[in-house]
């Protein structure tokens, strides 16, 4: 509570200063996001003219201190932040995703679409794992099998494998429950499920002594401890067809489990963890003139999921009303709503999606003439004058969280300047979705979407009808013919591109339908060590095999 008060007295001062002349004229407010955030960089820089490991000159070794425990190291539990960064290592899937259509080699050298309901996968012919064991096509319908049974085999891989054959050695032959038109599915199909071989999975227990066919293997494992892994020197694939993530830069990769945030900063002090994310509170030690200044490489990493207005777009709300929608939308600064959030920690969206997404185009970024690049409570109040807006109630609906309730504590500030008379609803999730499903229970929501994958799927989630509570209508009661069309069109394999990404963009933005309001970002402290850095996709975790480091 203490610290949502503080956030309300925050914006409280940021009204004051503008009408104290502390900010720019009501047109346009001076971007807050400074200080700290100006002494990170998006991505590293490496040095060429210094040494740097590689597969025949690693470097010795690197620590990583981890947030939660491995609990176990089966490739068929759930992945969560604890098990996932560390068995990424030791088992591989049949490819490598790069983009929503830029799938690459792992373990199998490309696929065929047969037909409609058929596609053949064909594997490498000379793949082993750690025990000696060759996995073949048999051992990727065994693997498929163990993932399916695991019950963690959601989404795509739920929705289309109807089942997998093997017709020869290397050759897998996928059938599908029906054709696949979805944009990610290949990607979750191919890129998600690990293989191992059938015979090592039989002969030992893979939750505490795994084998696999990876860049590294199992040298030592404590539950809820450590995890220390080793280069597999007798890694199956060729020095030239290496897969970008299967690099063997480093020797010895080392995962301890240190639950508590200001444990891992000591950590990274004390040279037993490589990188730390920091906070509002540290933050200020690593940036130019702090007591680490110069000791670290400063990274930003952005997330993939953004906050947003949803309008209830029924005729039961106001907010069925664009020129009423474009008058709230013109009275919200978010740039002061990102300063009374955490200055260093959010900014403001300047489409309705994240910009981790990993085909965010910064296009996208460019200004425009419109409520995204123009807070204007003097523009905001014509619109409502136009709208005819009768003093109604305005109910704001929020989930519990502390950063949603705060975010709505803004928002009806804001709309109160204007004279719009505002009420918030906060509500627990189970109580919020039913709420959402009454047009008449509410008019604003404060929203948040996620995508690891493609824009495409965040604007299908959040807009089409196939995602609503009510048959026929999108999340916000909506049923637009034209933007459901770009939709489909833009979340399938055959009508996707940036292009149509872009329209859609627009066409959401010129018909007020949503707001992005904020994004956030993590702040890590990296050791000097690192020459490069390589994710997974999606910006998941770090791979630190496939990271280069200076050798000096």
């Amino acid at each position: 509570m203490k610290k949502l008060v503080a956030l309300i007295l925050a914006l409280s001062m940021i009204f004051a200063l503008a009408a104290c002349g502390g900010s720019n004229q009501e047109g346009s407010t001076s971007n807050g996001l400074q200080s700290a955030a100006e002494n990170f960089s998006d991505e590293l820089t490496t040095d060429e003219s210094r040494p740097i490991s590689s597969e025949t000159n690693r470097y010795a070794n690197i620590r990583i201190a981890l947030p939660s425990a491995a609990n176990n190291l089966q490739p068929y539990s759930l992945r969560d932040a604890g098990i996932d960064p560390v068995i990424m290592n030791i088992y591989e899937t049949l490819f490598e995703q790069y983009s929503v259509d830029d799938l690459r080699p792992r373990l199998a050298t490309g696929y065929e679409d047969v037909d409609d309901l058929h596609c053949n996968v064909t594997l490498y012919d000379y793949i082993y794992d750690t025990a000696g064991n060759q996995i073949k096509a048999s051992d990727v319908v065994f693997s498929y099998q163990l993932f399916i049974d695991s019950g963690y085999a959601y989404g795509d891989v739920a929705d289309y494998v109807e089942k997998l054959e093997a017709l020869d050695d290397y050759t897998v032959q996928f059938t599908w429950k029906q054709p696949v038109e979805s944009l990610t599915a290949y990607g979750v199909i191919f890129c998600l499920p690990y293989i191992v071989s059938e015979a090592s999975y039989k002969s030992r227990d893979f939750a505490n002594d795994p084998v696999g066919s990876g860049p590294y293997k199992l040298k030592e494992y404590i539950t809820g401890a450590y995890t220390v892994l080793e280069a597999n020197d007798n890694y199956w694939q060729k020095p030239e067809l290496i897969a970008g993530r299967a690099g063997r830069n480093v020797q010895t990769i080392r995962y301890d489990v240190v639950g508590d945030a200001a444990m891992r900063l000591i950590a990274l002090q004390n040279g037993t963890a490589s990188y730390c994310s920091l906070d509002d509170s540290t933050l200020g030690d690593f940036i130019a003139g702090g007591k680490y200044d110069g000791q670290y490489t400063l990274i930003r990493q952005y997330q993939t999921q953004n906050q947003y207005l949803a309008p209830n777009l029924s005729e039961e709300s106001w907010m069925s009303n664009m020129d009423f929608r474009l008058a709230v939308y013109y009275a919200i600064d978010t740039e002061a709503m990102a300063i009374a959030m955490g200055e260093n920690t959010y900014f403001p969206c300047t489409v309705d999606v994240a910009p981790a997404i990993p085909d965010y185009q910064k296009s996208w970024d460019e200004p425009r003439d419109d409520y995204y690049f123009k807070y204007d409570p003097a523009l905001a109040r014509e619109y409502l004058a136009k709208s005819g807006y009768d003093g109604s109630k305005i109910i704001v609906l929020s989930g519990s969280f502390a950063m949603k309730k705060a975010q709505a504590e803004m928002v009806k500030t804001f709309l109160d300047a204007i004279g719009i008379n505002t009420e918030l609803s906060i509500l627990e999730n189970a109580v919020l979705q039913e709420e959402l499903a009454d047009p008449k229970n509410w008019d604003i929501n404060i929203g948040s979407q996620i995508s690891d994958t493609t824009v495409a799927e965040k604007l299908f989630k959040e807009f089409s009808i196939s995602y609503g509570k009510v048959e026929g209508l999108n999340y916000c009661f909506l049923n637009d013919p034209v933007l459901e069309q770009m939709l489909q069109e833009c979340i399938s394999r055959e009508g996707y591109s940036v292009e149509k990404m872009t329209e859609i963009l627009n066409y959401v933005t010129d018909n007020a339908y949503s707001y992005g309001t904020l994004n956030s970002v993590t702040y890590f402290a990296y050791s000097p060590c690192y020459a490069s850095l390589v994710y997974t996709y999606g910006g998941g975790n770090l791979v630190p095999g496939a990271c280069s480091y200076y050798m000096d």
